[in-house]
């Protein structure tokens, strides 16, 4: 009886997507930075933030589809 419960427990709380999220919160995080640097450095820091930047935003629509 405790093993179905415990089963039902983990059905319920687990996301059934869990790597989606992860992805997604990733992506922002990295679109974040990469726009940051983007808007505020020049030369090669920029270019990595464009970088980031795009990689961020392929990150998001990756985790939303």
């Amino acid at each position: 009886m405790l093993k179905s419960m415990d089963k039902k427990i983990q059905k319920h709380l687990a996301p059934e997507q869990p790597m989606r999220s992860s992805t997604l919160t990733a992506g922002l995080v990295i679109g974040l930075i990469g726009l940051l640097l983007l808007l505020l450095t020049t030369g090669t820091a920029a270019t990595i933030g464009l970088i980031a930047l795009v990689v961020g935003i392929v990150l998001v629509i990756l985790g939303l589809l």
